[in-house]
């Protein structure tokens, strides 16, 4: 990489939508740097951009090290200066990969667990054995309605919970209600 000068920037992805990515390639060129190399990955979804450079040896190289880094939902672009020495196609592969690989392992990363609402329903006389079982299982409260008419008196709590926990959550109010309780699944967002 000798006189070459090399600029890499890992962002968190947090809008899963992909069509702004190849937005980034209109950054183009500032004096004797290019843009390029450019790698977003959300799951199985990706896009792949050589910059110019000759096919497969700066997108697909960032792509491994993305992959092979365990994140998800990270774009990272590398903006190389030319220092005069060309590097070859080998040599292109191993700088774009190990300047991913080592922006990567040293970009701080955070957990995101995907996050499902619920929508339950029941009577007043359940409250004492629901308001526990969400506790236990780290439901959030979103909004609390409570419905009194002359036949009957009921509960409407909109919540979210870890995706992961909601099944075991839904059969365990359904037990402590025994059957007496309505559970809607809402959207699943992440968090």
């Amino acid at each position: 990489m000798n006189k070459a000068h090399w600029h890499f920037s890992p962002r968190s992805r947090e809008n899963r939508d992909l069509s702004s990515f190849f937005c980034l390639q209109g950054l183009g060129s500032t004096g004797n740097s290019r843009v390029l190399g450019l790698q977003a990955w959300i799951k199985e979804r990706y896009r792949v951009s050589d910059g110019g450079e000759p096919g497969g040896t700066a997108g697909r190289p960032i792509y491994a090290a993305i992959e092979n880094s365990g994140v998800d939902g990270v774009m990272v672009v590398v903006r190389r200066y030319f220092g005069g020495t060309k590097l070859g196609t080998g040599g292109l592969v191993r700088a774009y990969g190990g300047i991913a690989a080592d922006c990567l392992k040293d970009a701080p990363t955070h957990i995101v667990k995907a996050k499902i609402s619920l929508v339950l329903k029941f009577g007043f006389d359940h409250l004492g054995a629901v308001y526990p079982l969400l506790q236990l299982h780290g439901a959030e409260n979103i909004k609390e309605s409570y419905d009194e008419d002359d036949e009957s008196s009921s509960v409407e709590i909109q919540l979210s919970l870890d995706a992961g926990r909601a099944d075991e959550l839904e059969s365990s109010l359904t037990n402590a209600c025994r059957g007496g309780i309505t559970i809607q699944r809402a959207t699943t967002t992440n968090s």
